[in-house]
């Protein structure tokens, strides 16, 4: 039987800071319809005990600075993200490390000039949070070629996280928050989009991880090679080829927040990402019960399914672990 008592490393676990709050009231809330939960550094720690977690890699959820605009505010809003977060995982630093933030990725300049102050100034964030997309444009995106050449030439770790799209109607059932059904939607386009416009082939030196089990990636991803099957796929100049796209296919990492029902587990065995899960939780915005459940059938997964050898909580731990370890960052 697999193991399942080590220490989970949550790759996947949001702050609220009072700046954030703030500017969320500004903007008359959130504009997925989520309701914003409370969140305290206590709250936080008495959540990491209750599930078994050592380490807690926080982030600024959607939509993140662009709350506040693409110009001046939202780059204010972002640097005084990061210096909160960073003082709180000061202060906290044997548990809690931190995503950095970034301006609205419009605001190309403003995104430029804050990854220099993370990595180059800061010093203390263990890569950055960016929104699966920025206004009208998904990350693969020309105008954002730039910024993915600096996070390649700091070789970072870049999260993932989907935030909300403007499609019509917006709301299921009128008024069913968007994380609810159309987040892991939102994940797997701009995924498609980084293999597809042949940008993550262009950054050789990051990793990225991709929320909530890589969203529908995983069953759809072969469905995107009936395009490279009838000859190379060509954006704005930019060659993909299937071979292109099969080898960045296999360089995503996944983090299993909210994803980790046996099916969802199954699929990512077949999908062969085994050494590049990683564990997550969610909290706050997945509720104690909420989230502790995903835990359960993650444990359950392990515990009673055949395939659970493939996969356990030392596994998880290891491929945490071991990321940060080839970007020089040590979680231990």
């Amino acid at each position: 039987m697999a193991n399942t008592t080590a220490q989970f490393i949550d790759t996947h676990i949001h702050v609220i800071t009072k700046s954030f709050l703030e500017a969320l009231d500004n903007a008359n809330g959130d504009p997925s319809g989520y309701a914003i939960p409370t969140w305290t550094v206590e709250s936080c720690l008495e959540y990491m005990d209750s599930i078994n977690e050592e380490r807690a890699i926080l982030s600024v959820t959607a939509p993140g600075p662009s709350i506040a605009g693409s110009g001046a505010e939202g780059r204010k809003l972002a640097r005084t993200l990061n210096d909160e977060i960073a003082d709180i995982v000061t202060s906290n630093s044997g548990r809690m490390s931190f995503f950095a933030s970034t301006p609205d990725w419009n605001d190309v300049q403003g995104t430029l000039d804050e990854l220099d102050y993370i990595f180059s100034t800061q010093k203390i964030a263990v890569g950055v949070v960016v929104m699966s997309s920025y206004g009208d444009r998904l990350l693969g995106d020309s105008l954002f070629e730039s910024i993915w050449k600096k996070l390649n030439d700091f070789k970072a770790i870049v999260f993932i996280h989907p935030t909300s799209v403007n499609i019509s109607p917006k709301f299921i059932a009128d008024h069913l928050s968007q994380p609810m059904f159309d987040y892991p939607y939102a994940t797997s386009r701009t995924a498609a989009d980084l293999l597809m416009t042949g940008r993550f082939n262009q950054c050789p030196d990051i990793d990225i991880i991709l929320s909530h089990s890589g969203g529908i990636l995983p069953y759809l991803a072969e469905r995107l090679c009936a395009q490279l099957y009838e000859g190379d796929f060509n954006y704005n100049g930019t060659v993909v080829t299937l071979e292109d796209y099969k080898r960045n296919l296999n360089r995503f990492y996944m983090d299993l927040a909210l994803g980790a029902s046996a099916p969802q587990m199954e699929a990512l065995i077949v999908f062969g990402a085994t050494d590049r899960l990683l564990f997550g939780s969610d909290f706050p915005y997945a509720s104690n019960t909420w989230s502790k459940r995903n835990t359960a059938e993650l444990l359950n997964f392990i515990k009673t399914n055949s395939n659970g050898r493939l996969v356990d909580a030392y596994k998880l731990r290891n491929n945490a672990i071991n990321l940060f370890k080839k970007h020089s960052i040590s979680l231990d």
